[in-house]
């Protein structure tokens, strides 16, 4: 016999303890058919099935149910199946309730079935051991805290279908290191990827319209940004104290409203490119005035990149690192490639180098053709005397550095 509590938080959300996820690659079963308990009674009813609690939601057909609290559950996968069955009645799974599986520290894996609506808030918080998760297509919304200080996960998988990333949804997930938002999401939730502090790869989708403040604050890894051109508003330090940020495009011809101190602390912030047309518009836009200095179209940008690398490689021969970048170890670029070669002193012009390959990634776009194949350039090619060196910019391949010895 088993004793079910039905556990009810209330609705508010507090800060962070941690949160993990596991990728789910294909469908779930459809039918969980496992020993079920319910009360006598159907109010209120907490039913369970194969170790997991249920809370009914409707009690008439259709019959629904949404996750209920798992405080306890000791198990090191979480299967939830898009249909469970209890005293001969289908009930469908159509969310993942508020505190389902908090501070469930020994949950690695989670299986989210398809008819899955909505994960409420702080579903996984604190569940410090998963490690990957895919939010299915069905889901709509991901709540606030949802996966809150998940620190073990690495990977999150945000179906097409949500809308609206909650406020803090994915604070101190430290082990992130990409995330792309889909183009279905609307709004990304005050502080939602706050102090993903290994994040250096981000993708916001085309439909994003806001961004929450402090939302990206302290992604410290982070090194250059697009904001896409559906963005009309960007929240108090939404990307500040990411101190490693040297380049944000932004591709909205009118200026998006900016909240206080955006970008405050980002010290390495040197170049922000705009639409050619909107220069103007953004050096004197509130918020933006601030950082008019830094504003320039993506001709101006590329130009004074080389214009900083002619200017800082005059001397000696310096380090033979590029400052932390990868090496991209493929095949020589096509010989019939021009290369702008300069002399270099490579210890002055580290800071100015990373300016010229934030700007040159914003131009990518420009490099690929409409069906995404790299299309034929110049190349800018940093040698020493001893035509050492490395190429920081390769029109015919997607990376962009390249160590030659």
């Amino acid at each position: 016999m088993f004793l079910v509590l039905a556990v009810k938080p209330d609705n508010s959300v507090s800060l962070p303890p941690r949160i993990p996820y596991f990728k789910m690659k294909k469908a779930l079963i459809f039918l969980a058919v496992l020993c079920c308990t319910m009360p006598a009674k159907a109010q209120s009813q907490t039913i369970t099935v194969d170790g997991i609690n249920y809370n009914i939601t409707s009690d008439v057909e259709p019959y629904t149910v949404e996750v209920g609290s798992n405080r306890y559950y000791s198990g090191i996968v979480a299967a939830i199946p898009e249909n469970v069955v209890c005293n001969d009645i289908t009930y469908s799974v159509t969310s993942v309730g508020q505190y389902a599986f908090y501070l469930c520290s020994g949950l690695k894996y989670v299986l989210i079935g398809n008819s899955v609506t909505s994960i409420g808030n702080a579903a996984f918080r604190g569940c410090i051991g998963l490690t990957s998760v895919t939010v299915p297509n069905s889901v709509t919304s991901i709540g606030e805290a949802a996966f809150c200080n998940c620190s073990g996960l690495t990977s999150v998988t945000i179906g097409n279908s949500v809308t609206s990333i909650g406020g803090y949804a994915f604070y101190l997930c430290t082990g992130l290191t990409s995330v792309t938002v889909p183009d279905s999401v609307t709004s990304i939730g005050n502080c939602a990827f706050l102090e993903c502090t290994g994040l250096t790869s981000l993708t916001i989708g085309n439909s994003v319209a806001s961004i929450g403040d402090f939302a990206f604050r302290e992604c410290t890894g982070l090194t250059s940004v697009t904001i896409p051109g559906s963005v009309t508003s960007i929240g108090e330090q939404a990307f500040s104290h990411c101190y490693d940020l040297n380049c944000v495009t932004c591709e909205p011809v009118t200026p998006p409203s900016l909240g206080q101190n955006a970008f405050q602390s980002s010290n390495r912030l040197t170049t922000i490119v705009v639409p050619e047309q909107s220069t103007e518009a953004y050096r004197t836009a509130s918020g933006w005035s601030t950082y008019a200095t830094k504003i320039q179209d993506l001709e101006s940008a590329k130009a004074s990149a080389i214009a900083a690398i002619n200017e800082a490689m005059d001397g000696e021969t310096g380090s033979t690192y590029l400052n932390g970048l990868v090496a991209d170890e493929t095949d020589a670029i096509s010989s019939t490639t021009e290369y702008l070669t300069v002399v270099n002193n490579r210890d002055a012009a580290l800071a100015k180098l990373n300016i010229a390959v934030a700007a040159y990634k914003a131009s990518k776009a420009e490099t690929l053709g409409t069906t995404g194949e790299p299309q034929d350039g110049p190349a800018i090619r940093v040698t020493d005397r001893n035509d050492k060196g490395f190429i920081l910019y390769q029109p015919k391949k997607v990376e962009f550095i390249r160590v030659e010895e």
